[in-house]
């Protein structure tokens, strides 16, 4: 494959994948986008099984082709360059189905209707996409979506990076992402269970992640990790396991105020 059609292709996969944040951002949000979490209510029954289908496979997808086996594979088969790009394009495939297919469950699980929480929730929104976005920059776009391998003629040695954001927290580009899929003024049954299983993902991506990295980097990872934290960071001058006990003191706090707003009668 020539040079032009290597950039050609993942210059496509990134604009599917940009695509397909853009419109994952009004699913959630369930603005102007014309389908949503919870938009277009369908039985429990039928729902239930379809939702759940879904996210095993985005997991599946997701999670399988980042393995260390499925990229020994794909060097046998197909030019290296392209490998980080079709991940992304097919994440973005995948996405595109669980969006075409969902079926929202409407059950109303938590409402906000005092006018601060609902400003916080969506403050808090726009603060994931915000974290997501910075942690992008901070690893490299080009990087992150398959564009600077498609570029090169070999493959680069791979090499510990811990740039500015992950000096502070070692993933966060989930922790935005578990951000982003919670922060909401009504969380409904579907929206908790989209939030739910992506979560749940994440928590299983970054212990299958770590395991890789350890094995590849060894010492230098096992001394990040625990230099590091993974998705909170320490507050400066505090011993670790003191800011997490903060951070997740202030987080229930916050959870049970934001439970105390006046509900809908």
């Amino acid at each position: 494959m020539s040079e032009l059609s290597r950039r050609a292709y993942a210059r496509l996969c990134h604009v599917a994948a940009l695509l397909s944040m853009a419109y994952l951002a009004g699913f959630i949000a369930d603005v102007v986008v014309p389908k949503s979490v919870d938009r277009g209510a369908g039985p429990l029954g039928p729902a239930l099984p379809i939702d759940l289908s879904l996210l095993v496979l985005f997991g599946v997808q997701h999670s399988g082709m980042a393995r260390r086996r499925f990229h020994d594979g794909w060097a046998a088969r197909l030019p290296a360059s392209l490998e980080r790009a079709s991940y992304v394009l097919a994440t973005a495939a995948v996405l595109a189905l669980l969006f075409w297919l969902w079926q929202p469950l409407p059950r109303l699980v938590v409402e906000l209707t005092a006018a601060w929480a609902v400003a916080l929730a969506w403050l808090l929104f726009g603060g994931g996409w915000a974290l997501i976005a910075a942690a992008t920059l901070s690893l490299g776009a080009a990087e992150l979506f398959g564009l600077a391998q498609a570029r090169r003629t070999a493959p680069r040695p791979e090499v510990l990076l811990t740039p500015w954001l992950y000096r502070r927290v070692r993933h966060p580009l989930q922790a935005g992402i578990v951000l982003v899929l919670w922060a909401t003024p009504s969380l409904t049954l579907g929206h908790a269970l989209l939030a739910g299983g992506f979560s749940t993902y994440i928590a299983l991506g970054i212990h299958y992640e770590e395991r890789e990295l350890l094995r590849t980097f060894g010492k230098a990872y096992a001394e990040y990790r625990e230099r590091v934290p993974a998705l909170l960071p320490c507050l400066p001058g505090l011993p670790r396991a003191w800011s997490r006990a903060i951070a997740i003191a202030a987080l229930a706090t916050l959870a049970l105020l934001l439970l105390q707003a006046p509900q809908p009668s």
